[in-house]
């Protein structure tokens, strides 16, 4: 079982995780482009675009040390530091996800 659900956190950090954090900074550049031109982006754009790289560069982490993890219990060596870390990254992750998407969508005032 858990060979399985390693395998299933590791393919929908690489399928949706990773894209969905690279789209949003992608879109997010495009939008604000049009909405904001030039240098007056406020400060809440700002935000959201720096958690987003930290968020990108984290889940990009996530998925390496997801795929070591997923070889090593494939290998028989479940737990570890590894497994803790990757287990505990995931949740970050989600509300990394959740904080930009309110920064982006929500566009507070101020």
């Amino acid at each position: 079982m858990v060979p399985l659900l390693r395998a299933i956190a590791f393919r929908s950090t690489l399928v949706l995780v990773v894209p969905a954090f690279i789209l949003v900074h992608v879109f997010g550049a495009m939008l604000a482009s049009r909405e904001y031109p030039g240098d007056a982006a406020p400060n809440w754009l700002d935000s959201a675009f720096a958690i987003t790289t930290i968020a990108t560069v984290v889940a990009l982490v996530l998925l390496a040390l997801q795929f070591w993890v997923l070889r090593r219990v494939r290998a028989g060596h479940l737990g570890g530091w590894q497994a803790g870390l990757a287990t505990y990254l995931a949740p970050v992750l989600l509300a990394a996800m959740v904080v930009v998407l309110v920064l982006m969508a929500g566009k507070p005032t101020g």
